[in-house]
């Protein structure tokens, strides 16, 4: 479950390990031929746009909202 923290004068969303593991075995199942670093920089620079330091900069909380609507979108397509 998602907590939230206050993080520089704003609050961000916290995702547990938990929750961040699950999205990842969701989207290997979905594209079982995804490499896991491929898998992590696309989810990344999905959520970022396609700049360098997406991978270093995504949060946790948008690397797992953004996967989930790519998977959301995978399953309507199908």
């Amino acid at each position: 479950m998602a907590q939230l923290f206050s993080l520089g004068g704003f609050t961000r969303m916290k995702i547990s390990d938990d929750e961040l593991m699950e999205v990842l075995r969701e989207f290997r199942q979905a594209y079982p031929d995804f490499r896991f670093g491929q898998m992590v920089c696309s989810i990344a620079e999905w959520a970022r746009g396609p700049v360098v330091s997406a991978v270093y900069d995504v949060e946790d909380d948008e690397f797992v909202k953004t996967a989930r609507e790519h998977l959301r979108k995978k399953k309507e397509r199908a």
